[in-house]
């Protein structure tokens, strides 16, 4: 009787030993890396050459600009200012749609004072237009502008 007192008292000991050994060897799940996105396409609606004239809020005058939108790339010009943004697509809810803009060509320049600055833009879709609000800070400033542009033609190529 001793001896299967012995061997039950050594088998509970045995037992409780493990599942501590168990709990203390939790296993944490490998870190992944994100799987890098694919871009996001436009939504069809927008894709296309846009056109119009931006007012930049506390300037009198207005600029032209040319927004082309293809299913993989959009892209906006500034032909006064000589600049060129390209637009990532951040996303999209309804008639909205959402870009980062980085310049790439004529960005501002501080030793010359001139150039054009990154910023967002926010499209709105009605009808056969787009609205356009542009927003960026330079300074410590603010700087919004906003246009209507029309569809000059369908996108056919990548810009």
């Amino acid at each position: 009787m001793k001896r299967l007192a012995l061997g039950l008292l050594l088998s509970a000991a045995a037992m409780s030993m493990m599942a501590a050994s168990a709990a203390a060897q939790t296993t944490t799940p490998a870190a992944t890396t994100p799987a890098k996105t694919a871009p996001r396409p436009a939504a069809t609606s927008f894709v296309g050459v846009w056109s119009g004239k931006i007012t930049q809020v506390g300037r009198s005058d207005s600029y032209p600009v040319v927004l082309t939108i293809t299913a993989k790339d959009a892209k906006t010009e500034y032909a006064n200012q000589d600049c060129t943004g390209k637009l990532t697509r951040i996303g999209a809810s309804g008639n909205y749609v959402f870009y980062a803009e980085k310049i790439t060509k004529g960005a501002y320049d501080e030793a010359s004072g001139n150039g054009c600055i990154d910023g967002t833009l926010t499209l709105y879709k009605s009808g056969s237009t787009v609205m356009l609000g542009w927003v960026g800070g330079f300074k410590d400033q603010l700087i919004m502008a906003s246009g209507t542009l029309s569809q000059q033609k369908p996108a056919t190529s990548r810009p």
